[in-house]
């Protein structure tokens, strides 16, 4: 893995400054708005596999010329963020947030439950050896599960995206082999996102919560860049490739950028 690509990947492109915009301005729309940024981001995912692993790519269509319909990418190209594919982008980005959502909800409510035992404790039991106790394992259970949801989460998301469906996210058979492939990358991972986050969230609290916008949008990006990343070191192990839908392949060519997010083939 490499960490420090993933963090220069939001800025690797010409276009970058535009599309970071874009993606912030999205995060001004309730629920919409992150939908469109990752249906974008489906996008960005497909060509940077497709740069790699063209064989993953669906049988392209000659034209009359007999060119090729569609050509492979070098490493870390994408197209720009376009407002005119608004609803080809929400179209595509629904199914990983629908995915996440179901993902999130049951988490969430282990979260709850967690906490409330935490605070009840504190509140109601006089014994401090006891509240001492129950905060620690609190805090010990809640610092598993930050870790353990990944494990979960990652390969489901990632088929989501990738397949651009609901139902073909939850492969069991896929979920265990990945996690059992690069389950310690993917806590590796979490942990490096969490201490990203950390400087990112204090800048939009500093900015009086207008950093939030872009601090979301460039955590998005380097999210992608190290799940593309994980997805390559899953299949160098012997991992199972997962086909991509060929609506990912309708974008227009993107523009050269400088090959710094893959290690070499």
């Amino acid at each position: 893995m490499d960490y420090l690509a993933a963090l220069k990947f939001p800025f690797s492109q010409p276009h970058w400054k535009k599309t970071l915009l874009c993606s912030a301005v999205c995060f001004l729309i309730p629920i919409v708005g992150p939908i469109v940024v990752l249906g974008y981001l489906c996008y960005v995912s497909g060509a940077m596999i497709r740069s790699r692993q063209p064989t993953l790519a669906p049988a392209p269509t000659p034209d009359p010329s007999g060119a090729i319909a569609y050509q492979t990418p070098r490493d870390n190209e994408f197209p720009p963020f376009d407002f005119n594919r608004f609803g080809d982008y929400i179209a595509h980005g629904i199914w990983p947030f629908l995915v996440s959502l179901v993902i999130t909800i049951p988490f969430l409510v282990i979260f709850y439950l967690i906490f409330f035992t935490v605070f009840f404790s504190g509140a109601f039991i006089q014994n401090k050896a006891i509240v001492i106790s129950v905060v620690l394992i609190g805090a010990l259970a809640w610092f598993l599960f930050v870790l353990i949801v990944p494990l979960f989460s990652t390969p489901i998301f990632l088929r989501a995206k990738l397949m651009q469906s609901f139902k073909k996210a939850f492969k069991m058979s896929f979920i265990i082999d990945f996690s059992k492939r690069v389950g310690l990358l993917m806590i590796l991972n979490q942990f490096f996102l969490t201490v990203i986050g950390i400087p990112l969230m204090l800048f939009g609290y500093l900015t009086c919560g207008i950093g939030f916008y872009p601090a979301m949008a460039l955590l998005m990006f380097i999210n992608t860049a190290i799940l593309v990343q994980t997805y390559f070191v899953y299949l160098s192990r012997g991992g199972e490739p997962t086909p991509m839908d060929a609506s990912l392949f309708s974008s227009t060519t993107p523009a050269a950028a400088p090959s710094i997010l893959l290690p070499p083939a």
